[in-house]
């Protein structure tokens, strides 16, 4: 509420459908309220049906300042940031990309920012275990990059990739991109030279 610095409330959706109560006031006036979804694409997606107020709704200023787009993984999503301690279960009510670098860095130099991240994910493997002996290539970051939502788009459309919703990269055109990736690869890659070749030639 007002660009405070910490969310006047955080909601886990359990439910298909919830209605929410997002600000309250016994005096008229004027606030800006921000609703922002803090999990990943993996762990669900979510939209609004609909805003109900009993004032007026106003159009957002138009923003001219510069903008930066972060490509990365879970270091960028915040994936359990606010957990306890690295031995608590993963809930999606401990992620908070708010709270990570990116985020930081754009609020620090005043930067519109687009976030481009999916944690465990990488470019030639996603994250695989200590003994494993084939890579996880499945929706790599390169190509999930071109898409808006790619698990959405083959989940209701699995045999028509004609119809999988490509992202409209004139809607956000930054002046400045970072990518952080690779901390997944290289639990593939280790310290194999052809792997790490493959990692260099693919990045």
């Amino acid at each position: 509420i007002n660009n405070a610095e910490e969310p006047s409330k955080v909601v886990m959706l359990t439910e298909n459908e919830t209605e929410l109560s997002l600000f309250e006031s016994r005096e008229k006036q004027t606030v800006t309220v921000k609703l922002v979804k803090y999990s990943e694409a993996a762990f669900a997606y979510c939209g609004v049906e609909s805003i109900e107020t009993d004032g007026e709704l106003e159009e957002l200023p138009k923003d001219d300042r510069k903008r930066i787009e972060f490509i990365g993984d879970s270091i960028t999503c915040g994936y359990g940031i606010e957990a306890e301690n690295e031995l608590i279960n993963f809930r999606t009510d401990t992620e908070n990309p708010a709270k990570a670098y990116a985020a930081l860095a754009a609020k620090a130099l005043d930067l519109r920012a687009n976030y481009f991240c999916w944690s465990g994910n990488g470019t030639i493997s996603k994250y695989v275990g200590e003994g494993a002996t084939e890579p996880l290539t499945g929706d790599l970051m390169p190509e999930l990059y071109e898409y808006t939502d790619l698990s959405i788009s083959k989940r209701l459309y699995p045999d028509e990739p004609e119809k999988w919703e490509k992202w409209d990269f004139s809607a956000f055109a930054p002046e400045l991109i970072v990518v952080n990736l690779g901390t997944n690869d290289c639990s593939w890659c280790k310290d194999i030279a052809e792997r790490k070749l493959e990692y260099k030639q693919e990045f």
